[in-house]
């Protein structure tokens, strides 16, 4: 694929891939945004070192979508989901950015260690004010309403839901329910309120209750917003996880500086 990108990049692929996912990629890597450079430039510094595998025709029917694999550094994905996606090639580049985490030790035993740690409080916090702040409206409503103490904890718990998700949509209807801010909020709630599709049991334990899953995604999610470009999704993100996304650029400045 190195002449489909610039001619210093090269990406392994294993397999047959529709050429026209080279088409996808190159396009969405020449069109970052003047203001995420950085991302661009974190793609090329590490383009070099992955190797992709398009998930077998049984997994892809079988609902699997992508992964990335710590023991032997390899991308997974289905192809033709990343090119007929409405954000096409985000799966690519979400992937692609576990593996640079993964590259960079940023957890050691499932959980995470420096400014990546920091990164998850961060996250942790802001996802609770964030949170917070809905279901106390929906604790208000259910006064407003006098809802039986019997229904009041299933109905704040719905209507945090409703109201989050009405907040999400206001934004760009695009990005839910699979979008990254879904996604954070999922993992920043621990899996309490899963607006997003969720993620599946890994080695046993829900997605979750591994610690650096949280920090793992979120950044995942935001390399892929900057690399596509998604505007208007960043700018949600920063208002709700304003801390956390600082702190997300400057792992990223220091992984390019390193």
């Amino acid at each position: 694929m190195k002449q489909n990108i610039t001619e210093t990049i090269v990406i392994n692929i294993e397999d047959k891939v529709d050429p026209y996912y080279f088409t996808v990629l190159k396009d969405r890597y020449e069109k970052v945004p003047t203001e995420y450079q950085d991302a661009k430039t974190l793609f090329e510094m590490y383009a070099e070192k992955m190797v992709m595998v398009p998930l077998c025709k049984e997994e892809s029917e079988q609902g699997g979508i992508s992964r990335y694999e710590p023991a032997n550094k390899k991308i997974w994905i289905d192809v033709q989901k990343d090119i007929y996606a409405i954000e096409s090639g985000g799966i690519f580049f979400h992937e692609f950015a576990h593996m640079v985490v993964d590259l960079n030790h940023m957890y050691e035993k499932d959980v995470p260690i420096g400014k990546f740690k920091e990164f998850s409080e961060a996250l942790i916090a802001e996802a609770s004010d964030y949170i917070g702040k809905w279901e106390k409206q929906a604790s208000e409503l259910a006064e407003k309403y006098r809802v039986a103490p019997e229904r009041r904890e299933k109905f704040i718990y719905n209507k945090t839901m409703e109201l989050m998700k009405k907040d999400i949509l206001e934004s760009n209807s695009c990005f839910f329910p699979y979008g990254s801010l879904s996604d954070i909020l999922d993992g920043g709630s621990h899996d309490k309120y899963q607006i997003s599709q969720g993620h599946c049991p890994e080695d046993g334990h829900a997605y979750w209750e591994l610690p650096y899953h949280l920090p793992d995604e979120a950044f995942a999610d935001i390399f892929r917003c900057q690399i596509l470009g998604l505007k208007e999704e960043i700018t949600k993100i920063k208002k709700i996880f304003s801390k956390s996304y600082e702190m997300y650029n400057t792992i990223l400045k220091s992984i390019i500086n390193k």
